[in-house]
């Protein structure tokens, strides 16, 4: 049981941590960017992310 509570310790650890760090990564790149970039850049966030939920979703299915 111990063991089982440590991993979902850590699992949990792990999330947290990745989404914490994007949206304070998104902060740092847009003190560095110009407003135009960061209009390019925030467009190719929003895409990237639409199609890794569509990956995600349909892998999910394909593998039960």
């Amino acid at each position: 049981m111990a063991d089982a509570i440590h991993a979902v310790k850590w699992s949990w650890a792990g999330e947290v941590t990745s989404k914490a760090i994007a949206p304070l990564a998104f902060v740092a790149i847009a003190t560095i960017l110009s407003p135009e970039d960061m209009g390019v850049f925030a467009a190719a966030t929003m895409v990237t992310t639409f199609v890794q939920v569509i990956w995600d979703g349909g892998m999910g299915k394909a593998l039960i």
